[in-house]
């Protein structure tokens, strides 16, 4: 069982990433073969592969690629991902706390799921399930006890964070490269339920820090609101439903907004 792991950097170093950090604790104390791992880095300026070379990762064979033009999150799931040999790809963002018996637990869950094209963690941030979710018309919701194992996969939502993909699912592009940052795991799941019935979910928590979720100043929330609305009209095409009630919803959350930062800037994006 071969796994590549695909880890994307952004204005963060490798020493002070959480995920590389404890993925290299996990890949040394594995007793199964690991495989590979990339280390991508958006960084207006890259660390460097030295950071990277002075952490252990044990039998991993590790690609640092910099990429100071920060290219769309989908289009480097899709180059990384399209062009490595493995079983299974895993992806993760820079700040996700990977348990020791993380790989033990993949390969398990594989194997007693013999056949399955996607695996989801249970992905915790501040104490709050938020993945797996379900999908309720155009809106995700948190789901406080996510059902374990084989399940539907009809209206399920997953953070990309900790999702194990077979190569069978990635033997074309499955990423949708109009979105750039927020959407890519809604429409990958969305997409994904199209044409698989079935999901499974692992029976271990990741504990991940969702920038969504955090307090932040007016200017960074009203590009990441502007950002995640502009998303819901290519998440939802086809749905014309979903897509007029996203819509609604995202007029009204901008103007909760405007009133939150006392700002204007809001009613205008």
């Amino acid at each position: 069982m071969t796994f590549h792991i695909l880890v994307v950097l952004y204005r963060l170093s490798p020493h002070e990433s959480r995920t590389l950090q404890t993925l290299a604790r996990a890949a040394r104390l594995s007793s199964h073969a690991v495989g590979a791992l990339t280390i991508w880095d958006n960084s207006p300026i890259p660390c460097g592969s030295e950071e990277t070379d002075a952490l252990d990762f044990g039998a991993l064979d590790v690609t640092y690629v910099a990429c100071p033009e920060n290219k769309a999150l989908s289009k480097v799931y899709n180059t990384v991902l399209e062009n490595v040999r493995y079983d299974f790809a895993i992806i993760l963002d820079q700040d996700t706390d990977i348990p020791v018996e993380y790989f033990d637990c993949c390969v398990d869950q594989i194997r007693q799921f013999e056949g399955q094209n996607l695996f989801l963690p249970i992905v915790k941030s501040d104490g709050l399930i938020v993945s797996p979710g379900k999908l309720m018309c155009f809106k995700g919701r948190h789901v406080p006890d996510p059902v374990l194992g084989k399940r539907s996969a009809e209206r399920v939502l997953a953070i990309t964070s900790g999702m194990m993909i077979s190569k069978r699912y990635l033997s074309r592009p499955r990423f949708d490269e109009r979105l750039s940052l927020y959407g890519i795991d809604t429409k990958f799941m969305l997409d994904y339920a199209e044409v698989e019935r079935s999901i499974v979910v692992m029976p271990f928590v990741l504990q991940h820090d969702t920038a969504l979720w955090s307090d932040i100043d007016a200017d960074s929330m009203l590009f990441r609101a502007s950002s995640l609305t502009a998303s819901w009209r290519i998440v939802f095409e086809g749905r014309s439903f979903a897509s007029f009630m996203a819509v609604l919803y995202a007029r009204w959350m901008m103007i909760r907004l405007a009133v939150r930062y006392r700002d204007s800037r809001f009613l205008l994006a």
